[in-house]
């Protein structure tokens, strides 16, 4: 199988494409963007314009959401140490990691910001997940996603906060195939599954319109999304050093593994049902950030682990807490031969009509940068 020559993305992706240096497509993308999508010293005059466009009628300069893991958590800190009064919102869909609970505490009672919680209806998530499990998408964290992200959105409208700041970084995540899952936030998706499978409508599933939630962010301004680790020289490694030195933060061994079911879905059901091992992305991100060196990633996928006593006892805890038993989860993992994803419904019209919006601004914004 071959492999990219700078980064450890291989065949195994079927969009891949390697240069006549044997490099990808993947990391020669990322490595072109990484200086143009972060700004390493922007960070002092970003928090500047935070600061002094403070609405002092306010309580709050934004809202982050806060899983417990290391982007989030060390997003808060940053926003607080420099003087920023962010409320923080979670949203416990029911799979969080013990870690991840010591961890939201611990930052919530040592930075003394103010905490909102939002605990859905576990017995809607569950009915949700295990459809989504049945439909055999490849994106099986669209659920725990779709209601994160609804219900921050909602609570910001409530509480009339424009700023939206997160966790996103492209330094530690500028490589993931879009091939490799459906968008979280395609509504029309969640409905044709949850119909496919007999799942009733639930209140706190929230509708959501990407068409209006890109007119607010982008043409009207109304709501602005901040990544702030955009504006400094981000290294996770740094930053967990950082968390656990100042903040008794917990490390989770994996990336978006703070949430249970996100560790199995990226360690188990994507590498046995579509040959999808998201830590070759995970880790070739951190290449390009300058974070790790390829041949230490080489000895970390070719090394031998307890992955599969690991993975027999996340398996069992998934079933358990899904009252499903091994057989029937491990048909959901079966690998497909052919897999169609056609036959649920999906919301095109409105991403095509983004797209186009998007290649329109690009291009107004080139003109007058010329002009």
């Amino acid at each position: 199988m071959k492999i990219c020559n700078f980064c450890v993305m291989d065949e195994e992706d079927s969009s891949i494409i390697f240069d006549s240096n044997g490099c990808c497509n993947h990391c020669s993308k990322a490595r072109k963007n990484l200086g143009i999508i972060t700004n390493p010293h922007g960070f002092e005059d970003w928090v500047f314009k935070i600061i002094s466009n403070r609405n002092l009628k306010e309580t709050y300069d934004g809202i982050l959401g806060l899983s417990g893991g290391l982007d989030s958590s060390f997003a808060l800190v940053k926003l607080v140490e420099s003087g920023i009064k962010p409320l923080v919102y979670h949203v416990d869909a029911g799979w969080n990691s013990p870690e991840s609970v010591k961890n939201i505490y611990n930052l919530v009672t040592k930075t003394g910001v103010d905490l909102q919680v939002e605990v859905i209806d576990w017995e809607f998530v569950k009915e949700l997940q295990i459809a989504f499990l049945k439909s055999g998408l490849h994106n099986q964290d669209i659920p725990q996603d779709y209601l994160f992200l609804t219900h921050l959105l909602k609570t910001a409208d409530n509480l009339n906060i424009k700023n939206i700041f997160t966790g996103s970084n492209y330094a530690t995540e500028n490589i993931l195939p879009t091939n490799w899952g459906e968008n979280a936030l395609d509504y029309k998706l969640i409905l044709s599954v949850m119909r496919t499978f007999g799942v009733k409508a639930h209140p706190q599933l929230l509708p959501f319109n990407n068409f209006n939630f890109y007119l607010k962010k982008n043409i009207l301004k109304s709501l602005i999304v901040h990544e702030p680790l955009n504006f400094m020289q981000y290294n996770g490694t740094q930053a967990r050093k950082y968390l656990q030195e100042n903040y008794n933060w917990q490390d989770f061994q994996g990336k978006h593994t703070e949430s249970q079911f996100t560790k199995y879905f990226q360690e188990v059901y994507l590498p046995v049902r579509f040959k999808i091992n998201k830590k070759k992305a995970h880790l070739s991100s951190l290449i390009v950030n300058n974070e790790i060196e390829r041949a230490t990633v080489l000895n970390i996928l070719h090394q031998k682990s307890d992955d599969f006593l690991r993975n027999s006892f996340l398996r069992k805890y998934i079933a358990n807490k899904l009252n499903i038993d091994l057989e029937t989860l491990s048909k959901y993992e079966a690998p497909m031969q052919k897999f169609n994803a056609r036959k649920f419904k999906r919301s095109k019209i409105q991403f095509y009509i983004i797209r186009f919006l998007e290649k329109v601004i690009i291009m107004l914004n080139s003109r007058v940068r010329r002009g």
